[in-house]
């Protein structure tokens, strides 16, 4: 080191001459000073403090001593020492500690896998550590240890990741507290006996007796070869046609069709219900909660999610996932009814049977050109509803099924019967109405004598404007005391309010019920119905609710759509479903 003039009188004399050694000139004319360490002053005071300047040992190297000092080994462990445990506590610093390093930043794991940091900063003169500020950036979902309830009385725990770990400790045989599990076995006659799950997620035993199958309501749908039939408890069963899964019990394939009534577990609370498609098949369901859902095929866009993928589990299509009243369900569009009044369509669109002025095909629900509907319905290609007391229809109309006395196509709702009705059924390439008097009105493709006016047959002409149905075998000018009517492809039926079922049109598989497969241009009262309360027709089959709440089906059954287990038959008369 070089001493100036002041560092050297610092020292004091007898400390300088007592520790001097050598002296050399310096390259620049100074004078290298190379001292030995001090020794301790014996004659000190007790506490006083030695203020003598310690310089370092000489050094053997062929460098400038003074400027390239020797290091004490010790010291030097013990300061790398002292580093790595500053180091240890850095990394897990405590506020209010003391610190170093001035704005130095640590971070720690806090939270769900978050960070929060403290800095070392500047505190009455001395720098000590921050309090640890907000946790950031928190990603997991739990905080590591926490422990919360899963699954069927079981218990999971977070993990170091701050994610949960498996639900274990579920007892055997769990089950979820207030499940209800059904088991035909036992009930010959339909219904079911059930258990319920308890709150300690065990099953209590099944009920000893078989609750009462009995029909509530019916669906078919005029394009379907599947039948549907909602009990009085809800259940809802369905069977016939299911190759895509159109019948909603998650299956299709090579175990597709059900040749007897078959529980749907996961559908219930359904208030309307149709099927479509023909041969594709899907159906579509409104639900007492308000909400729509649709199922099956859907190569024609008929499911409403802007997509063609097909669904067994069902989906809502878009914008009905409240205030829906009904479902209809056409060859290969569907359209919905609103509590509002209004109404949706969507699918294929070529004779404008989504009503919404246009022809285009609609992958997703579009606005139908009428409002205050009460009443809504599909047929094969074209729709119709009720508006107060007047109908109005739209879509295809080449065989005069829309009825304003055309055969040209509409896109827009048209006014088809001014006042007077009562309901409304469009089918194949032809429609009916029930009218408020009691009496019937059909209008459309008539070759099969579908209109029922006594004049169909081989080479008949459309009939493009209502015409009145006759009465039962051609006798009387009217068919009178209508309560509801029905309409599949090129039939119809029609339940009167004595019970009695009377059809008309095509028969040649026996939808006629009749006993024969001879098509009547007239209607005829179906065999083996008496006390019918409610009715639906499908593409070429027809299903009743009848005496003690069973339902008969008649007409084609080569997919089960009867219900009686003998598929593929034909029921020319009317056959109990059986489950």
């Amino acid at each position: 080191m070089r001493l100036t003039k002041s560092g050297l009188f610092g020292l004091g004399v007898a400390s300088l001459f007592g520790t001097l050694v050598g002296v050399g000139c310096g390259a620049d004319g100074g004078t290298d000073v190379t001292l030995e360490p001090p020794v301790p002053d014996s004659g000190a005071k007790e506490g006083e403090v030695d203020s003598s300047t310690t310089l370092p040992a000489s050094s053997d190297a062929g460098t400038d001593a003074g400027k390239r000092p020797t290091h004490d080994a010790g010291k030097d462990a013990g300061d790398d020492a002292g580093k790595d445990a500053g180091d240890a506590a850095a990394s897990t610093p405590v506020p209010g500690d003391a610190c170093t390093t001035a704005d130095e930043i640590v971070s720690r794991s806090c939270g769900m896998c978050g960070t929060e940091k403290t800095i070392c900063e500047g505190a009455g003169g001395s720098l000590v550590w921050s309090p640890y500020g907000i946790c950031k950036d928190q990603r997991g979902e739990c905080l590591p240890g926490e422990t919360r309830a899963c699954g069927d009385c079981g218990t999971q725990t977070c993990t170091d990741g701050c994610g949960w770990g498996l639900c274990m400790n579920q007892p055997v045989n769990h089950c979820t507290p207030g499940t209800i599990d059904r088991t035909n076995a036992g009930c010959t006659d339909g219904g079911f006996r059930k258990r319920t799950c308890e709150a300690t997620c065990q099953w209590n035993p099944y009920s000893v007796s078989c609750s009462a199958a009995t029909a509530a309501d019916v669906f078919v749908g005029a394009t379907t070869f599947s039948s549907y039939m909602r009990a009085t408890d809800g259940t809802l069963y369905a069977w016939g046609h299911d190759q895509n899964g159109q019948l909603g019990d998650g299956e299709s394939g090579a175990i597709a069709d059900k040749g007897t009534m078959t529980p749907v577990w996961s559908l219930s609370d359904v208030v309307s219900l149709e099927g479509g498609g023909g041969t594709g098949g899907f159906a579509c369901a409104s639900f007492a909660n308000g909400s729509a859902k649709c199922w099956g095929d859907n190569g024609t866009f008929t499911l409403g999610d802007g997509s063609t993928a097909s669904s067994l589990a069902g989906i809502t299509p878009t914008g009905f996932s409240t205030n829906v009243v009904s479902m209809h369900a056409g060859n290969q569009h569907v359209c919905g009814l609103f509590a509002d009044g209004t109404a949706k369509c969507w699918g294929l669109n070529g004779g404008g049977q989504l009503g919404n002025g246009l022809t285009a095909t609609s992958t997703t629900p579009v606005t139908v050109n009428l409002t205050g509907i009460s009443k809504l319905y599909t047929g094969l290609t074209h729709t119709c509803a009720l508006k107060d007391d007047a109908a109005y229809c739209w879509g295809s109309n080449v065989n005069g099924q829309v009825g304003d006395a055309t055969t040209a196509n509409r896109s827009t709702p048209t006014l088809v019967i001014g006042s007077g009705v009562a309901s409304l059924a469009p089918g194949g390439s032809h429609s009916c109405a029930v009218m408020t008097d009691g009496t019937a009105k059909c209008w459309g493709q008539n070759v099969y004598g579908a209109i029922g006016n006594g004049a169909g047959g081989t080479g008949a002409a459309n009939v493009t404007s209502p015409a009145t149905v006759v009465g039962i075998d051609g006798v009387g000018s009217a068919l009178t005391d209508v309560a509801e009517v029905c309409s599949g492809v090129s039939f119809s039926c029609a339940r009167l309010t004595d019970g009695r079922v009377a059809c008309w049109g095509l028969n040649s598989f026996g939808q006629l019920g009749i006993g024969s497969k001879a098509t009547s241009n007239v209607p005829k009262v179906v065999s083996g119905v008496a006390a019918a309360t409610k009715l639906a027709c499908g593409y070429q089959h027809v299903c009743a609710i009848d005496a003690g709440k069973k339902v008969k089906c008649w007409g084609d059954n080569k997919n089960g759509q009867i219900g009686d287990g003998k598929l593929p038959t034909i029921a020319t008369t009317a056959q109990l479903s059986t489950f």
